[in-house]
């Protein structure tokens, strides 16, 4: 079919709908749904991608259907030793708590905490020379 007739009906469309735009597309709607040389006339170059859709999606739901099916509980599942109410609740304390990893900064975990050393008899000399030295410069 040629763009020149599906023109045709989008100008058609949009004199019958004054120019508002969403009536047109209305208008073009339901007249797709009776003519069907206007319906492949719109949705020829976008066929492909719906094709892919449509496969893509039904796959999905195969997939999901026989994971469903198949999905049965290990003999040497354990269960769990508290209430299902309480397992929700403690897992968002574990995760609002302070030490707990933040979106994006897994990385980042803390250092251990390590005890200073005492600083060296020669550092503490050096660095009471230059305080020595900075205060000189300043009175002068």
């Amino acid at each position: 079919m040629s763009t020149v007739y599906v023109q045709n009906k989008i100008k058609e469309a949009l004199k019958e709908a004054k120019g508002n735009q969403t009536r047109a597309r209305q208008y073009l709607m339901t007249w797709a749904t009776q003519d069907l040389a206007l319906l492949l006339g719109l949705t020829k170059s976008h066929l492909n991608g719906l094709a892919s859709y449509a496969i893509a999606k039904t796959l999905q739901q195969e997939t999901t259907a026989n994971v469903s099916r198949d999905a049965t509980v290990p003999a040497n599942a354990k269960k769990m030793d508290m209430p299902e109410e309480a397992f929700g609740k403690d897992l968002l304390k574990a995760l609002s708590g302070r030490d707990s990893v933040r979106f994006g900064m897994e990385a980042a975990t803390p250092r251990p905490v390590t005890r200073r050393t005492p600083a060296s008899e020669s550092h503490v000399a050096i660095m009471r020379s230059l305080a020595e030295q900075s205060s000189k410069t300043k009175k002068s």
